[in-house]
């Protein structure tokens, strides 16, 4: 629930910024609109005024915070366990659930390139704790195949690293993260 949970947090806060910027910006709003994904509206209490230095303060009362709570998804509707490919920190078989059943073929024939490169991405995270949303493994394939398309048998780990990342900044757009430690940092023991 906690990935879920940050991103739902994350948004809130986004659109909590914007309503103060667009209040301050005009001066007859006096409520900041909260609409939760399950389509509940909060409110908050008015914003009368904003201090010297531009900043504002509102408040959220508690049953605000707990619809908020209520209305973010669990993450184990969202990702159940066998979406994650196992052995393998934050990263899935694929997008879609539908998806699963040809990935886990894949990855039992020799041939498609899915056994090597499962195994090489194990050994590149291995000890470490990935950041952000999950990352299929159908989209670090894309990235390291690249325009080719073609199988390999055996994954450069510079190469895979490459990838891992581009797969990671498609599925974590708007992070300013771009290097390989800070998107899969080392596990603090």
């Amino acid at each position: 629930m906690t990935r879920l949970t940050s991103q739902i947090l994350v948004a809130v806060v986004g659109a909590i910024v914007g309503s103060i910027a667009t209040a301050a910006l005009n001066p007859a709003t006096s409520h900041i609109i909260i609409y939760l994904p399950d389509g509940q509206k909060i409110m908050t209490q008015k914003v009368n005024s904003f201090d010297k230095d531009g900043t504002a303060s509102i408040y959220l009362t508690a049953d605000a915070l707990d619809s908020i709570r209520k209305s973010a998804p669990k993450t184990e509707a969202a990702f159940p366990n066998n979406f994650f490919v196992d052995g393998i920190n934050n990263v899935t078989y694929a997008d879609s659930e539908d998806q699963i059943p040809q990935v886990k073929q894949w990855l039992n024939n020799q041939y498609s390139g899915y056994p090597s490169l499962k195994d090489t991405l194990s050994q590149l995270l291995a000890g470490r704790c990935p950041q952000g949303n999950p990352v299929p493994l159908t989209i670090i394939n894309a990235h390291y195949l690249g325009n080719t398309g073609q199988p390999t048998m055996q994954h450069d780990t510079e190469k895979l690293k490459s990838a891992y990342i581009g797969a990671w900044k498609e599925k974590n757009s708007g992070s300013s993260f771009s290097s390989f430690d800070e998107i899969a940092p080392i596990c603090k023991k």
